[in-house]
């Protein structure tokens, strides 16, 4: 007695197949499906080329991504980006994003933590982006 006939194997064998493909694409893109996140979100006049899927870092520590950017029809010359953050992490109030230049032109963004450890940033709340000077 035949239990799955062929066709049922390859639709099976195609479904994993396709699960496994989604999976490693998003992981490879730093984006773990079961790895809980916060969103915060940065404002900035200009993003300098930093894009979907770029690092984002504290004292050296890569803490999140950035998951998306946004323009501001309503406001021109503002950019809202909004950034996953693992979970455990909690931003001082007082912290401000910054973005760094690489020496290839990879734009990434570091989170310049400060000392007032008594009032954090609530999830979903906008922490103040500014732009690095450069060399």
């Amino acid at each position: 007695m035949k239990y799955f006939t062929r066709e049922v194997k390859i639709g099976i064998t195609g479904i994993i197949a396709l699960c496994i493909l989604v999976y490693g694409m998003n992981y490879l893109k730093g984006i773990h499906l079961f790895k809980p996140t916060v969103y915060f979100y940065v404002k900035y006049k200009n993003v300098n080329g930093l894009v979907k899927s770029s690092p984002v870092f504290a004292d050296g520590y890569q803490i999140g991504v950035v998951r998306s950017i946004y323009y501001d029809y309503v406001n021109p010359g503002n950019v809202t980006v909004e950034v996953g953050l693992n979970i455990d992490v909690r931003i001082p109030k007082g912290s401000y994003a910054e973005l760094i230049s690489g020496m290839l032109g990879d734009v990434k963004m570091n989170i310049l933590m400060t000392n007032n450890f008594h009032e954090y940033y609530a999830v979903g709340d906008t922490i103040p982006g500014k732009l690095n000077a450069g060399l």
